[in-house]
């Protein structure tokens, strides 16, 4: 998951923000499963980008780029993202 953007939020060049969050490898593995049940046959996926900084503060963590602890972080977070409509 790569996300990009700027916040006035942050104290770095131009207000930047990078998340590339990956990993493949013990013990950064960054791949998470998400089990979602559709309403009915056709499915409609919402993702809610919010919910992901909500657990955030930009002024503190604005630049996630290699696989580690925070990364790890990251991804716990992103499986809240994601609903079913």
């Amino acid at each position: 998951m790569k996300i990009e953007g700027s916040s006035s939020s942050c104290k770095t060049r131009k207000n930047a923000y990078y998340f590339h969050i990956g990993g493949y490898l013990a013990p950064n593995y960054a791949m998470r499963k998400i089990i979602l049940y559709p309403k009915s046959e056709n499915l409609e996926l919402e993702m809610n980008l919010a919910k992901l900084f909500d657990n955030l503060l930009l002024s503190e963590t604005n630049s996630v780029m290699i696989p580690g602890l925070k990364a790890m972080e990251l991804a716990d977070y992103s499986v809240k993202m994601f609903t079913v409509k």
